[in-house]
Formats: structure tokens, C-alpha cells, sequence
């Protein structure tokens, strides 16, 4: 009696160690929300989708003191230090059991940070007074990775100056920063969303495995006495302002083509949901061209921007697209398919979507930060990775910052974009990626690499090109005019 009574207490305890770990294994991964599944197909390329916070901070960085703020940062947000692993029917993200090591910055913007199944898709470096956050689209989105990296700028500033006392960038809890809201929200709504017709595609030479990035800079309260004057948001200005520049580099056999640009729709406050996981709807605002006569001033096509965004933005019109995103994966039959499968079948999708945007507005908001990190940053930045044109917006106080990634090497529509704000005498600066940027005769273009010096560049401060370009030579197109189709030979 008494050896069986042992027997069966030891297997219990076999048992129950064996939950244990179960659970702590099962404890330590993530299955991929919509968007990260979205994303996720991308494994293994070249050109994938990554977000990059940078603060200019008002010394030279600390990298022991980042370290340890890393590491803290971590602890709160242990979703973000995770690698992709593949299952036989779904990916999902593992969390990183090794520190997330803070490192110099020598990689390109936005470099890849899927290499393999333990590649962590998070990297955090620094270069003299700039500290660098980047994260996969597969982990979150802009609005939920600024958390975490304005938690890391915290603990850095506690690190430094043991004298401040911040409290939490988000004071959620581990399992409302980790909830996919998609699967929470969503339930079966009758119709589809629009099938959008194709967008107007950007012509030229591209380098979309080495994109350009700038950052625009200029005073917020310029820009929104510019806003206000024509009674309309900043973010309708800025989309205006983009639409009429891609107008300006279209030629006359174009009229008729439609722009659309793609704007995500944060789905949080609607919600009510703190995920700091992708949570996102995607709005569209397109405009038809007309002959150049027929074109609407910028202030109307400001105000009719507005006018497609609030229709856009509301529930009723974002949920529907929602709900077919995510029922996609709800489906049976993509439940039952193999990883390949489904892999292959996102890629078909994204291919069937890839013209229906012009190019991608994405405005972060204003970033609000704590009154005793206020000294010690200067700036903030954000960018993404792109395959096209890629604007995201942000403001921190008085500095309104605009993001700009591009594949395309000729850079006119940018230098149309920045000469409006120059034009109504708005100081402002862009920083570039690029030492090869030139300016010339009013446009920005970036050197093929044929043409490039065999020789690099050493890793120094990205030059600054001056916002203020010139005017055009005699005899070229005005700032307002479209460019006239070339006759044929």
C-alpha cells in the first residue's frame, strides 16, 4: 500500500511538472494578429517591413546606460523582444530568452531583421546623440511601438540622471498590452468592403532593395496656420499637398488616372482597446485628375480630403474592411492549409492589392511626453520601410517632423512637396539618408548605382539638404504645372 500510495504520488508529480512547463513554454509565445500574419509572408526577404523610431537627445549617448534601459524596457514589454518561429499551420512569435543587445549603428535604415527562426525582429542602436528603435511590422504597429519606445527613452533618462523619477509610458496590464483586438472585435458582418478600382502607379527607376529616406522638419504652428487658413486639418493639408505634387509629375495622356492614397485609421480609441500588438483599419482618399485648367485650388482639394476621411473614418465604413481582413484567417479552409499555403495565398492577395494605391499617408499624432523627459529630447523621427512612397507624420512640441521613404530615385514630387511649405516661407530642413543626394535646378535625385563612386561613404551624421530649392531654369514646367507628355520620336 504504501509503495503504490508512492508510485502514484510521484507520477502526479510528473504529471504536474510537466503541465508546468506546458504552460510556461505555451506562456512565452504569441500567435500573430491579422496584420502580423499579413506580414509575416515576407520571411526571408530581402525587403521587409520595418518601423524606426530615432530621438535626438540633448548629449552623446550612453551605451551602457541604453543597455540597461533596454533591459528594463523589455521586461514591461516582453511581446516586443520575440523572433518568428513556424509551426506546420501557422506562424507565430517566440519570445527571446537572450538580451536584446544594444549595438552601434552600421546597418541601413530599416534593414531587415528577419534572417532566420531566431532572428529577433527588434534592434535597438545609437549613433552619437540619436538612439534607433526598429521593430517588424509582424510585432505592431506605429501607434504600439511608440509605447515601448517611449518607455525606452524614460528609462534611459533614469539611467543617466539618477535624480529623475518618470513613471510608466503605459500603465496596462501584460495581458491588455499583448491582446489581439483583432480576434477580440471581430464577428461576421453582411457585405464586403468597396472593390477599389486600380490606383495611379509612379512611374521611374526604382531601388527598392536600397530605398531613400528623408526626414522633413518644420515649425507645427506654421503649418497649422497654413491648416486652419484653408479650415482644414493638418493631416488634409498634408495629403493635398502630396496629391498635388504626384499631379504635377503627371503628363497630360494621364488625366483621368486616379491618386489614392492609402491612410491608416488607428482602431484603438474606438475600441477602447491598450494592445500594443497591430491594431489598425485602412482608410482611402482619392482623387481623379483633370486637365490642368480643371483642377481644384489646393484649398478645395484640402477640404475635399477632409470631406473622404471623415466618411472614411467612421465605423460603420471601416468595419466591413476590417472584418473581411480578419476573416480571411477565420476561414476553414486557410485554418486547415499548411504555413506554405497560406504563405503563398497572402502573397496572391498582396499582388491582386498592389495597385490600388498611389502612395501611403500615416500620421502618428502628436507624441506627448512626460514634463521631466521634456530637456532632454530634441526631436523625434519616425519611417518605414517601403515599396513605393511612404509619408509618416509626427509632431513632439513645436517640431512637426514628416518621414519620407522612397524607392523611386527621381525625387521630384518630393521637392514639389517641400517647395509648397518653402514657398509660404515656412522655415524648414530635411535630413537625408543619402550623401549622393543632389540638388539641382529645383529637383532632388538620388545617383543610380552604376553611378555611384566604388568607393562609400564612411558612417557619419546624415547629410542635411537644404529645404529651400531653387527655382526652376527658364523654360521648365512652373511649380504648378503638371509636366507635358514628351512628343514621340
Amino acid at each position: 500500500m504504501t509503495k503504490h500510495s508512492l508510485k502514484t504520488s510521484s507520477s502526479a508529480t510528473t504529471r504536474h511538472s510537466a503541465t508546468t512547463e506546458t504552460k510556461a513554454q505555451r506562456a512565452d509565445w504569441h500567435r500573430l494578429d491579422n496584420i502580423g500574419n499579413y506580414y509575416a509572408a515576407e520571411l526571408g526577404r530581402s525587403i521587409q517591413t520595418v518601423f524606426r523610431f530615432s530621438a535626438s537627445m540633448a548629449d552623446p549617448i550612453d551605451p551602457v546606460a541604453l543597455q540597461e534601459a533596454v533591459n528594463k524596457t523589455v521586461k514591461e514589454f516582453p511581446n516586443f523582444n520575440v523572433c518568428l518561429r513556424s509551426g506546420f499551420f501557422w506562424h507565430y512569435l517566440q519570445e527571446v530568452n537572450t538580451p536584446l543587445v544594444v549595438t552601434p549603428e552600421t546597418d541601413p535604415i530599416c534593414a531587415r531583421l528577419h534572417f532566420g527562426a531566431k532572428s529577433p525582429l527588434v534592434r535597438v542602436s545609437y549613433f552619437r546623440n540619436r538612439i534607433n528603435f526598429e521593430l517588424s511590422h509582424m510585432v505592431s504597429d506605429g501607434r504600439g511601438s511608440l509605447n515601448f519606445f517611449k518607455e525606452l527613452l524614460q528609462q534611459y533618462v533614469m539611467a543617466t540622471h539618477t535624480d529623475v523619477t518618470i513613471p510608466p509610458a503605459l500603465e496596462s496590464s501584460p495581458e491588455q498590452k499583448s491582446e489581439d483586438s483583432f480576434s477580440k472585435y471581430y464577428e461576421r458582418v453582411a457585405g464586403h468592403a468597396t472593390k477599389l478600382k486600380s490606383g495611379y502607379q509612379i512611374p521611374g527607376l526604382k531601388m527598392p532593395e536600397d530605398p531613400t529616406f528623408m526626414e522633413f522638419h518644420l515649425p507645427v504652428a506654421d503649418v497649422l496656420k497654413i491648416s486652419k487658413g484653408m479650415n482644414v486639418t493638418l493631416t488634409s493639408l498634408i495629403i493635398a499637398v502630396l496629391i498635388r505634387s504626384i499631379r504635377q509629375e503627371m503628363s497630360t495622356s494621364q488625366v483621368g488616372k486616379i491618386i489614392r492614397i492609402g491612410v491608416p485609421i488607428d482602431l484603438r480609441r474606438a475600441f477602447k482597446s491598450e494592445t500594443t500588438r497591430n491594431f489598425f483599419g485602412l482608410a482611402f482618399v482619392s482623387h481623379t485628375t483633370l486637365p490642368v485648367p480643371d483642377e481644384p485650388s489646393i484649398e478645395l482639394l484640402a477640404r475635399e480630403v477632409q470631406e473622404q476621411l471623415k466618411e472614411a473614418e467612421k465605423p460603420e465604413n471601416l468595419k466591413p474592411r476590417m472584418m473581411q481582413m480578419v476573416s480571411f484567417e477565420k476561414n476553414r479552409f486557410i485554418q486547415l492549409s499548411p504555413v506554405f499555403v497560406k504563405d503563398k495565398v497572402v502573397r496572391f492577395f498582396d499582388w491582386l492589392t498592389s495597385h490600388d494605391v498611389t502612395a501611403t499617408v500615416s500620421n502618428v499624432g502628436a507624441i506627448s511626453l512626460n514634463e521631466a523627459l521634456v530637456p532632454f529630447v530634441n526631436e523625434i523621427n519616425i519611417l518605414t520601410g517601403t515599396r513605393g512612397l511612404n509619408f509618416v507624420v509626427t509632431s513632439c512640441r513645436d517640431d512637426l517632423s514628416i518621414g519620407i521613404s522612397t524607392i523611386f530615385t527621381n525625387l521630384d514630387i518630393v521637392c514639389h512637396f517641400v517647395r509648397f511649405f518653402t514657398d509660404r516661407s515656412v522655415a524648414a530642413f530635411i535630413n537625408s539618408s543619402r550623401a549622393e543626394l543632389t540638388e539641382a535646378e529645383g529637383t532632388l535625385m538620388v545617383t543610380p548605382p552604376e553611378e555611384l563612386p566604388s568607393e562609400k561613404p564612411s558612417h557619419e551624421e546624415p547629410p542635411a539638404v537644404h529645404a529651400q530649392l531653387k527655382e526652376p531654369s527658364a523654360g521648365a514646367p512652373a511649380a504648378d504645372a503638371p509636366r507635358e507628355e514628351a512628343p514621340h520620336a
